[in-house]
């Protein structure tokens, strides 16, 4: 399978743009994420560091795909199968020309998230669905490969612990840190993703084999969620496949395959009593993950990865899979996150960041030219060069995350109005961004509240910009200036690129990171420009279609207007050619004024229930058909919802499952008078 149309040209990009493959034909360059034109402002670093964003998003797509076997112009299909991620073309010192579980989950949720962004594109949506449900097919392969983990039909699904394959499907069977139980939660995340996005936006399966969401849920995601219950508590290698242990990412992804297993089931009415197992589970590792695992402790800001390894005193605890499981078990696209804990916003996140980055801001010699950003490896003691064994280097994957963290708190905090509680918890991530601190390092009564919107507020917002930017600076000093293209690592002396080659991981999280920092940039210039002021402008409602809904909906008001048009004419030629005075109308035109109001009241309302789903109609709004209430801010939504420990609502940018408000108020004073008593 060829891409034969991707992605309509939508920048002429410059001669001197070196682009992969793909993407040189201009029928396959990808969807910028930021737009070059844009006029720069107080966010904006320089027009080059601008443009070398604008630039690299197209460079970065555009690898990932040539990365997947049956899109990919440069793989031969007999040996790279259509659906199959390549983690990099590098074949010798190293080989990573093999299918990771973990790689190709992460890879597709890019594409997925990509898709979400971009549903006016109609044909580029159709291309990505198929090589996402080509990768949902291979993987119904791979499961039931027999392999060094185990089989399938394991009474414990040990083989679905099998961390990689080769490119044709068949098993790895040399010496591998194995098994590595990340995987099979991971996939469930990205496939459910996938089945929620679908689901969003009234689609349907394309493949004939895969068929249906039945199909897909009892052959390949039941399967993995059965692995996660009778094995999460099994030691199992880390995301670096080097020690074997308990680890902070695989427990939080295996909470979030959980959270989204559950959500699932209930949507969709079925498979009950697994769900009533899956719940059991979840508050079983939940407890494990916030508790008795250990992954914090009183006299430690900051999470820690391995708690075995930092008992032994081997490891300081700091690593950058923190960050990843904290971007990774939490996606605001799809919902359903909000009792999964460590956001980008908790403070034990926070601070990973922080002490990360003064590690190697003198760890790595090349940070000493970075004024403020660092350079971020994998964790302080690392020994993997890219080749062997010697000194560590700093990564793509965890400089970028680092940035991406950042550029998601902002956007989360403001889309929910929340206001910036700086406790001890926290205070010494946030007081680099905010001088009053800084001048005034204490904290009357243990906490400030930074009021939502305020002018220290949107300093702040500005400031923790400005730092994720630095990150993606640094990111933008090691890339190959030339193509693009980017390896695993790059060298803490020289800054010259090492490891593996164009490694899809690395593109796929710069292009996450960017996103985030579009999302962001556009939120706090929302902050800034923001207009109206009163109890009444936080209630105004929106009720304008998104681009993908525009022509059906304009279709229903032009018929429907059309019609009201005729009605008003043969009402007209009625009594002009009658020569009558009666205000009588005949039923032919008092029955077409009634179709024509009802066709466009079906416009409209197509245009609510599909972009809105009858639950939140406006980012601030929340106004649900069924009562006859006014509208409440959505922080008030937002705390009645979160004290009652609902799972099943949508968060922030996407469609909404409905929200019965008049019920839920109802529950939550009994629930504040329960808590009172």
């Amino acid at each position: 399978m060829r891409f034969h149309i991707l992605w309509p040209a939508l920048l002429a990009t410059s001669s001197a743009l070196q682009i992969p493959p793909l993407a040189s034909r201009p029928e396959l360059q990808s969807v910028l994420l930021v737009d070059p034109k844009q006029q720069l402002d107080e966010l904006s670093s320089t027009p080059e560091f601008e443009k070398w964003v604008s630039d690299q998003s197209v460079r970065s797509f555009s690898y990932i795909l040539e990365n997947i076997g049956g899109v990919s112009q440069t793989l031969d299909p007999e040996k790279v199968h259509p659906g199959t991620v390549i983690a990099s073309p590098s074949k010798v010192r190293p080989n990573y020309f093999y299918n990771w579980i973990r790689d190709s989950a992460l890879t597709m949720r890019t594409l997925i998230y990509h898709m979400n962004d971009h549903l006016s594109n109609s044909t580029s949506m159709m291309e990505l669905r198929r090589v996402i449900e080509q990768y949902i097919e291979v993987n119904y392969r791979l499961q039931r490969v027999p392999n060094k983990s185990g089989t399938f039909n394991d009474p414990k699904r040990k083989g679905l612990g099998e961390p990689k394959f080769l490119t044709n499907g068949q098993a790895f069977d040399e010496r591998w840190g194995r098994p590595q139980s990340d995987g099979p939660g991971l996939r469930v995340s990205t496939i459910l993703g996938y089945l929620f996005f679908l689901k969003g936006n009234n689609l349907e399966i394309e493949s004939d084999f895969l068929g249906n969401v039945t199909f897909i849920y009892n052959k390949i995601i039941k399967p993995d969620l059965e692995y996660i219950i009778a094995n999460w508590r099994e030691k199992s290698f880390d995301l670096w496949e080097e020690i074997e242990s308990h680890h902070f990412f695989n427990a939080l992804t295996q909470l979030k395959a959980l959270q989204d297993g559950q959500r699932f089931t209930q949507l969709h009415v079925m498979d009950m009593t697994f769900a009533r197992q899956l719940q059991s589970t979840y508050h079983e590792l939940l407890e494990y993950v916030t508790n008795s695992g250990g992954f914090t402790r009183p006299l430690v800001s900051h999470i820690i990865e391995t708690p075995e390894f930092y008992e032994k005193g081997v490891r300081s605890g700091l690593d950058a899979a923190i960050f990843l499981a904290a971007l990774h078990a939490h996606n605001l696209e799809f919902g359903g996150t909000d009792n999964i804990p460590y956001d980008v916003d908790d403070s034990h996140i926070l601070n990973s960041i922080t002490a990360m980055a003064a590690d190697m801001k003198t760890r790595y010699p090349i940070n000493i030219r970075h004024q403020t950003g660092s350079a971020l490896g994998r964790y302080p003691e690392d020994v993997y060069d890219g080749y062997g064994t010697s000194l560590g280097n700093p990564w793509f994957i965890s400089t970028l995350s680092a940035g991406e963290v950042l550029y998601k708190w902002i956007y989360k905090y403001t889309r929910r109005h929340a206001d910036i509680v700086i406790d001890k918890s926290n205070i010494e991530f946030f007081q680099p961004h905010d001088k009053e601190l800084q001048n005034d390092g204490s904290l009357e009564n243990g906490v400030i509240v930074i009021s939502y919107n305020s002018d220290r507020y949107q300093r702040i917002l500005k400031s923790l910009y400005k730092y994720a930017d630095t990150f993606l600076q640094v990111v933008s000093r090691h890339v190959d200036r030339h193509d693009g293209s980017m390896s695993e690592q790059f060298d803490r002396n020289t800054g010259y690129m090492q490891g593996a080659e164009k490694l899809t991981w690395s593109y796929s999280a710069f292009h996450n990171c960017v996103r985030w920092r579009t999302k962001a940039a556009d939120q706090i210039r929302h902050l800034h420009n923001q207009e109206g002021t009163g109890a009444f402008s936080n209630y105004q409602i929106s009720l304008t279609a998104s681009a993908s809904e525009a022509p059906a909906m304009n279709l229903f008001l032009i018929v429907g207007g059309l019609i009201l048009l005729h009605c008003g004419y043969s009402s007209h030629e009625y009594h002009t050619v009658l020569k009558t005075k009666n205000s009588f109308i005949p039923s032919e035109i008092i029955i077409e004024v009634l179709i024509g109001i009802v066709i466009i009241n079906l416009g409209a309302l197509r245009a609510i229930q599909n972009r809105y789903r009858f639950g939140i109609t406006h980012d601030d709004v929340v106004w649900p058909p069924s009562t006859f209430l006014l509208p409440i801010n959505l922080s008030e939504a937002n705390a009645v919802i979160n004290s009652l420990g609902v799972t099943e609502h949508e968060e922030l940018d996407t469609r909404r499952d409905f929200i019965d408000v008049k019920q839920k108020r109802k529950e939550y004073a009994e629930w504040v008078a329960k808590q009172e008593a």
